[in-house]
């Protein structure tokens, strides 16, 4: 019998090679990064966009830095923004969490109120959920946004008889003192930027 495997495989080697290769993986350009090392913040948008940025190599340290990317990019990409007239930082975390997450409207008999809640801006609550264990209790995360150090009082929507420090796996950390909790309000002190996740005992 005549054997014409290698023709097919000729033939279906061209469909991969012309049609569906570069369909799946278009052409790569070089990707160039630059960083504009920013004396502080808050800045100026115009003084970053004038800022003339330095060839950095990927992976370097983070820190007050603008980092401009160019290279083409396939796609269409849809961008939000918003211009808030003298902000402060505060202000500005809450705009970026505003466009990023916004708020979703039901419709109901009832106010829905927060299960969690924080007297200082500085305190950004980023995650209330139930544990993962499946015991009932309320995890919260949030973290200190204003690159100071804070101290602020999280009041809880629920009756809460206990609370504990956990990792972002919500185990306990053995280390760590357990804020204080009076009635259904934490006091918690955050170091700037810290990063606290809470499992509340729920009565």
């Amino acid at each position: 019998m005549h054997d014409d495997r290698a023709l097919v495989e000729a033939r279906l080697g061209r469909v991969l090679d012309e049609r569906l290769r570069p369909a799946a993986y278009p052409e790569c350009v070089p990707l160039g990064v630059a960083v504009w090392y920013a004396p502080g913040e808050p800045v100026p948008v115009a003084e970053c966009l004038a800022a003339e940025p330095e060839p950095v190599e990927v992976g370097a340290r983070w820190g007050t830095s603008w980092f401009r990317v160019t290279g083409a990019d396939q796609g269409v990409h849809r961008f939000r923004h918003a211009l808030v007239p003298g902000a402060s930082i505060g202000d500005a975390v809450r705009e970026g969490w505003r466009i990023n997450l916004p708020e979703r409207r039901l419709t109901g008999a009832g106010e829905v109120a927060p299960l969690v809640t924080a007297d200082r801006d500085a305190a950004v609550v980023t995650v209330v959920k139930l544990a993962d264990d499946g015991s009932g209790d309320v995890v919260g995360r949030f973290h200190e946004a204003h690159g100071a150090r804070a101290r602020a009082t999280l009041t809880t929507g629920f009756a809460a008889t206990g609370v504990e420090v956990t990792d972002l796996l919500e185990r306990p950390l053995a280390d760590a003192r357990a804020p204080l909790l009076d009635g259904g309000r934490i006091t918690v002190r955050l170091r700037p930027f810290q990063l606290m996740t809470l499992r509340l005992k729920r009565a």
